[in-house]
């Protein structure tokens, strides 16, 4: 279906808010992880220090120590040099690692079986535009080539049929599918992207991560979840004297 001027710029912007929401999506996951982290560790210790709580023990990691004689060397792959004593002992340290020593590259797998004609012919078509080797010569300059392989990392993580959509719009790639389905395909996931990421900042973690530079704002949450788990909190003098204490900045 060749479509006219007017429904391929729209179909284009929608395909570059698309992607945008997704990237967006996927780096507010990893930020409220780390406000998460951030905020169990800061209250824990709130909780030690300031109401009489004691930390769980936490197993010790094992390390590699002097063999004692006649005991056996731990095994290791061909290629794998040997633990050195008080090394951490890692048990899957050479599944993603080759013998050189390198982080095994990620390959582009071809598009799975199940999926329906128009996405295979889509897939190989983006494939071709993003494909190691032939980026230097189909990217138009280098915003391009940065885009062309951001689009290959992406489609190596996910192959869902939405991003594929997005992909082949933000190339200009043509899609064996109606123009009005792929629009109405990339407008419902938008839609749930942005709902998702609305909720993620409404989270407690997101909010005391994002309220770093105001600690009435980072009392209030702290008091809100302990008395919300069953835990009477300090007077706000004494959580506000610990997080100046304990402030990073």
């Amino acid at each position: 279906m060749k479509l006219t001027y007017a429904q391929r710029k729209r179909i284009k912007s929608l395909a570059t808010r698309y992607l945008r929401a997704y990237d967006g999506l996927a780096e507010s996951h990893e930020i409220n992880e780390l406000y998460n982290s951030e905020f169990i560790s800061f209250t824990e210790n709130m909780l030690v220090d300031l109401c009489g709580f004691k930390k769980p023990e936490t197993e010790k990691p094992e390390i590699y120590g002097n063999r004692k004689p006649g005991q056996r060397p731990p095994r290791r792959k061909p290629g794998e040099r040997p633990p050195k004593p008080g090394e951490a002992f890692n048990k899957n340290s050479s599944e993603l690692v080759n013998s050189d020593g390198k982080t095994k590259e990620p390959t582009i797998k071809p598009a799975k079986s199940d999926k329906p004609p128009w996405y295979k012919k889509a897939w190989r078509g983006v494939m071709l535009a993003v494909h190691p080797d032939r980026v230097d010569i189909v990217s138009a300059d280098d915003i391009d080539k940065l885009e062309r392989l951001q689009i290959g990392t992406r489609l190596r993580q996910d192959d869902s049929e939405d991003l594929l959509v997005a992909c082949c719009n933000a190339l200009e790639i043509d899609v064996d599918l109606n123009v009005f389905e792929q629009e109405r395909i990339l407008r419902v996931h938008l839609h749930r992207m942005k709902q998702e990421i609305k909720k993620i900042q409404q989270s407690v973690q997101w909010l005391w991560g994002e309220s770093i530079v105001d600690n009435s704002v980072r009392a209030e949450i702290i008091k809100n979840v302990l008395q919300n788990s069953g835990i009477q909190p300090p007077d706000d003098l004494t959580i506000m004297e610990y997080l100046i204490k304990n402030s990073a900045y």
